[in-house]
Order: structure tokens, then C-alpha cells, then sequence
């Protein structure tokens, strides 16, 4: 058991807790739409948290993003609701804390 942190190390107990967002679709008409919009929100939201751009090629009707800050929540939820309209996309947003 280590008793003392490594010098430079940040404090994870001073740190926020970290959230995970699935975002889900239902009732899409192209996968591809669906691939498409997943592109673009990994575009306007890679720089504030991780998006695994695999992930979403991969995805049918789901993708996750994680390490979503408290401070971004807002601003990435605001991205995903704002891009799914482009898409004319029936959306649903899950919200997970995570240490």
C-alpha cells in the first residue's frame, strides 16, 4: 500500500468525479445517419472529454462518452441534443457518475 502520492501526481480525491453519458437512439432510419451524427459530435466535443471515434463507427443504436467534467456536462449535453435535431433523431441521454 502506497502511503504517499508520487510527487506531481494529482490528488484524485480533490479531483470531481468524472461522468459517463450513453446516448442512445430510437426508431433510426439509417445507421449510417446515425454513424454520421456520431462523427460530427466527436468532432464538436473531443477537446472536453473522450469520445471513441471506433466506438461510434461500430455503434447500431447506442455510443458512450466518458470523462465528461461537471463543468462540460452542460455544454456536452447542449452538443448532443443540438446535433441529434440536426439529424432529426429520437434521442435518449444517460447521465452516469463515475469515480
Amino acid at each position: 500500500m502506497e502511503i504517499f502520492k508520487r510527487q506531481n501526481e494529482p490528488d484524485k480525491a480533490l479531483e470531481p468525479m468524472a461522468r459517463s453519458i450513453t446516448v442512445i437512439a430510437h426508431s433510426i432510419s439509417s445507421i449510417h445517419e446515425f454513424h454520421n451524427f456520431g462523427e460530427d459530435l466527436f468532432r464538436a466535443i473531443r477537446s472536453v472529454c473522450e469520445v471513441d471515434l471506433a466506438e461510434i463507427d461500430r455503434s447500431i443504436d447506442r455510443f458512450s462518452i466518458h470523462g465528461v467534467a461537471p463543468k462540460d456536462k452542460g455544454n456536452v449535453v447542449q452538443a448532443i441534443k443540438k446535433l441529434a435535431c440536426k439529424y432529426s433523431l429520437d434521442i435518449e441521454i444517460k447521465n452516469e457518475e463515475r469515480a
